[in-house]
């Protein structure tokens, strides 16, 4: 008995401390699904997750957490459902067959990447948040099975055409002309870029007033030019006196 009691007194012990762990984690949260492809494997995973594991709760609590989890048409297509325990498996079905689409999911990123907004001042924030926005696209195409390494070239126009004047000169310039440039080096020489421009920001701006030539003021050549006139005047008239 002392050893069961001991056995019962560690694993309440083990739970507790789980718990105190659990209870001191972040809350996650379940975004609002309102349709988008390629958006619904990351809804559906944290909501099967968060939801539709927990055992404490039964089909009707899970198909009500589930249509506060979505918005505009999505909604729309369960909506009308009887909030009964069976309409919760068929809700996940029809989702399933209307957002799980691969094709679909595939366009959707391909997409992003084509209308990603162009570079039109190229700040340091500016070319980090265009150079996130790529990453993210390549690695759900890659996640996808989709062969984003054959596509250097065709990504390459399509994304140099974003970048500033001043930006785009730069990449040429660095370019080996010798060997076939590729997406890698394209995001490599723009964080690069970002790195130089930010640690440029820390440094002070030396004094440039030794390097420049001081200008008079204005009316120091009203008075010369008033001068010259005067002295010109007296001349012509010595002239004419000879005369």
């Amino acid at each position: 008995m002392s050893v069961n009691n001991t056995l019962s007194k560690c694993t309440n012990s083990i739970n507790e401390n789980h718990s105190y762990v659990r209870a001191n984690l972040p809350v996650i949260t379940i975004p609002l699904f309102s349709g988008k492809s390629s958006e619904y494997k990351t809804f559906i995973g944290l909501f099967n997750s968060l939801i539709d594991s927990d055992t404490r709760l039964d089909n009707i609590q899970k198909l009500y957490y589930l249509r506060n989890f979505l918005q505009d048409e999505p909604l729309c297509l369960i909506k009308n459902l009887p909030l009964i325990g069976e309409s919760y498996s068929e809700s996940l079905i029809i989702l399933k067959d209307r957002y799980d689409n691969k094709y679909k999911i595939i366009n959707d990123h391909i997409c992003t990447l084509l209308d990603l907004p162009p570079i039109t001042n190229s700040t340091a924030e500016n070319i980090r948040s265009f150079v996130c926005a790529i990453k993210q696209q390549l690695a759900a195409l890659r996640n996808l099975s989709q062969p984003v390494e054959k596509w250097d070239q065709i990504l390459l126009c399509i994304l140099i055409r974003k970048l500033d004047w001043f930006c785009n000169r730069e990449y040429q310039l660095q370019l080996n002309l010798k060997e076939e440039p590729s997406i890698i080096n394209f995001l490599v020489f723009l964080e690069k870029r970002a790195w130089a421009m930010e640690a440029s920001m820390t440094q002070p701006i030396p004094a440039l007033e030794e390097n420049f030539v001081r200008i008079p003021p204005v009316g120091i050549y009203r008075v010369a030019s008033y001068e010259l006139c005067d002295a010109l005047q007296e001349l012509s008239e010595l002239r004419f006196a000879k005369l």
